[in-house]
């Protein structure tokens, strides 16, 4: 008999905890949410689920404790009325008013089988998603977390937020998709002691969700997109526009590089459901210039989950595109003559790639999708310079 993926927070009949004059009663669920009982009948914009897991122990007392003891903690935070959110002292006014809840119970985590609890919760996850916007994970460590919110959207800005409030003297990133190696921590300081690094980066493979299609898996020129990198020497890092680079999602700084040049560009990288991208090559690429050494190396691992909506010849189109207008937003075009705020040169560029693109097109060849891809580049740079002028005239 299959173990089941979720373990319910209550019975059928129970219901979350509410405040009744100076007693509560019954049971925690984060911020008193409602409980899903029905795993095929819910909606929520953010759904809780608590993972139990200490890293595979004896059942020692520990992480598995987490998810309980966050649910009650977040009971003393509770809004006033359901999803009425709270009150932003800060700024005024109230955050998350509107934003509907629920809490799904916790993964069905088992003691000792660490590659059956990997299973149950990249499935839970899968299930989680299909009824709700945002998934909280919640669950607890042995050593101090900390959970910041950042009220200004960019990926940029959560990582100077990150960084303010950090202490450590090496500050390592990775992504919110990636699973980094059991030995990742420790891995990032022997090589930046062993290389004299300030910056280093490894190994970024793929775990596919499912078989990629075959235009996908057997085109490498296509894997730098999904941040993939398999780099199998370590080498120092002269040019991060060069693979292999220092990409976001494995990297680590010693924190005087910060010091030094700066935090990341927040006019880059991704923001809500932009595509941009380039924060962590611009701030290796100014370190470097400032004379820190950045190095890569293959032992630092991590694996990035790619799901089926990245499989798409779309996606890729649009990330092309994306990419290219974010880079474009923060270029300078001062010294070149323009139409609308375009140099000339790039609607020449534009002109070219689409003829390259129409003449593969037509002959056949299988490089048409990368001559696609090039015009949607191209498109991007121009829309993107194009909308920085008619925002700044």
């Amino acid at each position: 008999m299959t173990a089941p993926i979720f373990r319910a927070p209550s019975s059928p009949a129970a219901s979350p905890a509410h405040a009744y004059g100076v007693l509560r009663h019954g049971f925690a669920s984060f911020y008193a949410s409602p409980v899903v009982e029905d795993m095929d009948d819910w909606r929520a914009d953010v759904a809780f689920v608590g993972v139990p897991f200490d890293a595979g122990t004896n059942d020692r007392p520990g992480a598995r404790f987490g998810p309980a003891a966050i649910r009650d903690a977040s009971m003393r935070y509770r809004p006033e009325e359901l999803w009425s959110g709270w009150i932003d002292a800060e700024h005024g006014g109230r955050i998350l008013a509107g934003v509907s809840m629920a809490d799904v119970g916790d993964v069905n985590v088992r003691t000792v089988d660490l590659l059956e609890n990997f299973g149950a919760i990249t499935q839970a996850a899968s299930m989680v998603r299909r009824n709700s916007r945002v998934q909280a994970f919640v669950g607890g460590a042995r050593i101090p977390v900390r959970s910041i919110f950042v009220s200004t959207q960019g990926l940029s800005h959560a990582r100077n937020a990150g960084l303010a409030q950090s202490r450590g003297d090496i500050v390592g990133f990775t992504d919110d998709d990636v699973r980094p190696a059991s030995d990742w921590v420790a891995r990032i300081a022997t090589v930046m002691a062993d290389r004299n690094a300030d910056i280093v980066g490894g190994r970024i493979l793929p775990e596919w969700s499912q078989p990629p299609p075959p235009w996908l898996a057997h085109r490498s020129s296509f894997h730098g997109a999904l941040a993939i990198v398999t780099h199998s020497e370590a080498e120092q890092v002269l040019n991060p526009r060069v693979r292999p680079s220092v990409w976001g999602a494995n990297m680590a700084f010693r924190r005087e590089v910060f010091e030094k040049v700066g935090m990341f560009d927040v006019r880059r990288g991704v923001v809500g459901r932009k595509l941009y991208r380039g924060e962590e090559v611009d701030l290796v690429e100014r370190a470097i210039a400032a004379g820190c050494r950045a190095v890569y190396d293959p032992s630092i691992v991590v694996w990035h989950r790619i799901g089926p909506d990245r499989m798409r010849r779309g996606y890729l189109a649009r990330l092309y595109f994306e990419r290219a207008e974010g880079e474009a937003l923060v270029q300078t075009t001062a010294g070149h003559r323009t139409l609308l705020g375009v140099p000339l040169a790039r609607y020449r560029a534009l002109v070219q790639r689409t003829t390259q693109w129409l003449a593969a097109a037509v002959q056949r060849r299988p490089d048409t999708f990368e001559r696609w891809l090039d015009c949607c580049a191209a498109l991007g740079v121009v829309w993107g310079l194009g909308k920085r002028h008619f925002r700044n005239p």
